[in-house]
């Protein structure tokens, strides 16, 4: 546990002392595939950090449609926001793969450490981002039509490596809509769409599409 929380990101700056009572609220939780790690409405008792492996963040509606809000890889916060706030967690997070999860108790981790410059800083900027995540999300959503998004969330995630039927998810359409908009802009000379990998050919006229 000590050599683990060292390295982690958010507490390279704690003394040997810090981290021996951060070890005393912390356990490390092992998920296996579409485990579940907390849902929609649980209380946000614990903070996740994801130390390995992939986790999505989804919401679902009254019929079981799912909306990716968020995919987590490496290092990373999860839905800090709701620990933050002191609310419940508003999506739920589901692992991908093997995945190794740090969860420490928040009350007890706000109380002693997150009054540090450094956590408070790397925990405020993990925030921003998702604060730029959501407000991405509207615009895509609400403002961008099927291509649009498409276009959108290549120009966004051009050195992320995702399969075609999360993409998909992530910008809420069917992977058959997904295959006849890369099929089109692969046509256009602006994509190359290619089995395990799409290449931007053409960044202006991605950019074009994603006008509103």
């Amino acid at each position: 546990m000590y050599n683990i929380l060292k390295n982690c990101f958010l507490f390279q700056t704690l003394n040997n002392t810090q981290i021996e009572e951060l070890a005393s609220i912390c356990t490390i939780e092992k998920y296996n595939k579409n485990n579940i790690l907390f849902f929609e409405g649980d209380a946000s008792t614990y903070l996740h950090i994801l130390l390995s492996g992939n986790i999505e963040v989804y919401k679902t509606d009254k019929i079981g449609n799912k909306t990716i809000l968020h995919y987590f890889k490496g290092e990373s916060l999860i839905a800090e926001m709701a620990n933050f706030y002191h609310i419940p967690f508003p999506a739920t997070a589901s692992s991908l793969n093997t995945s190794s999860v740090l969860k420490i108790n928040y009350l007890k981790f706000e109380k002693s450490f997150l009054k540090n410059s450094n956590i408070s800083f790397e925990f405020i900027k993990s925030l921003s981002k998702k604060i730029k995540v959501l407000e991405n999300f509207i615009f895509s959503n609400v403002m961008l039509n099927a291509t649009g998004r498409v276009a959108k969330f290549l120009l966004d995630n051009e050195n992320n490596i995702h399969k075609k039927s999360e993409i998909a998810n992530i910008v809420n359409i069917t992977p058959v809509s997904l295959s006849r908009i890369l099929a089109d802009l692969n046509s256009k000379n602006i994509i190359k769409n290619q089995k395990k990998e799409i290449s931007i050919l053409d960044r202006e006229s991605l950019k074009k599409l994603c006008l509103t």
